[in-house]
């Protein structure tokens, strides 16, 4: 999507702010050849964006996070973000997502301790699906202290939730993880196993995922 972002922080990095304007979806008419015009978006209104986080510890001032920064930085932040599309299907309201977070990643022992939580609301028809309600997600991870070899292991837990009163669905998903991580994120394995609480077509529907990451 065309648009301008900024992105700055102040008070001696403790708070960073981001926004942005973005074209979004056009008027354009989704009447059928021959039936009365039907706009979406007829006032060619733009897309919105913003969060502010204030940190307590480190900040990240580059483009992107790094939540599991693997001993670079002490993390300790809060914030709050939003996005608004409007009126991105005839007839209907705006749509707006907004959500709550939390990041941590602090030094215990001789390992590290990394966690994240977040919480959404989707109102509106523009988001994938249609989904309308509240996800939210709590991830800890413990990254292992240095033994004898080179490489370290990182143990990860998260529960995930979806929930559309809409539909009267909701989903809970309990994710156990487990990385290795030979050089950082340069050279790693993850095997994360997901296990859910609903079934599709009579059958359950947990998942196991292998990644690896190999950077020369």
């Amino acid at each position: 999507d065309d648009g301008i972002e900024v992105r700055g922080v102040l008070g001696g990095k403790r708070f960073e702010y981001r926004g942005g304007v973005f074209k979004g979806a056009r008027t354009y008419n989704l009447a059928a050849a021959g039936a009365p015009v039907r706009l979406n978006n007829p006032d060619n209104s733009l897309r919105t964006i913003g969060m502010a986080m204030l940190n307590f510890a480190d900040a990240q001032p580059g483009y992107f996070y790094n939540p599991n920064g693997l001993g670079t930085l002490r993390i300790l932040s809060v914030g709050a973000g939003f996005d608004r599309i409007p009126n991105s299907t005839v007839n209907m309201d705006n749509s707006l997502a907004w959500n709550v977070f939390a990041l941590a990643d602090q030094p215990v022992g001789g390992g590290r301790i990394n966690a994240m939580a977040s919480w959404y609301n989707w109102d509106g028809p523009a988001w994938t699906g249609g989904f309308e309600g509240t996800t939210a997600a709590v991830q800890v991870g413990v990254l292992l202290p240095k033994g004898s070899r080179e490489g370290r292991w990182q143990p990860v837990v998260r529960y995930q939730r979806q929930d559309n009163p809409d539909t009267d669905f909701t989903l809970n998903t309990v994710n156990l993880g487990i990385n290795y991580l030979l050089k950082g994120h340069t050279i790693n394995w993850k095997l994360d196993f997901a296990i859910n609480d609903r079934q599709v077509g009579g059958k359950n529907a947990h998942a196991i995922r292998f990644q690896t990451q190999l950077l020369f």
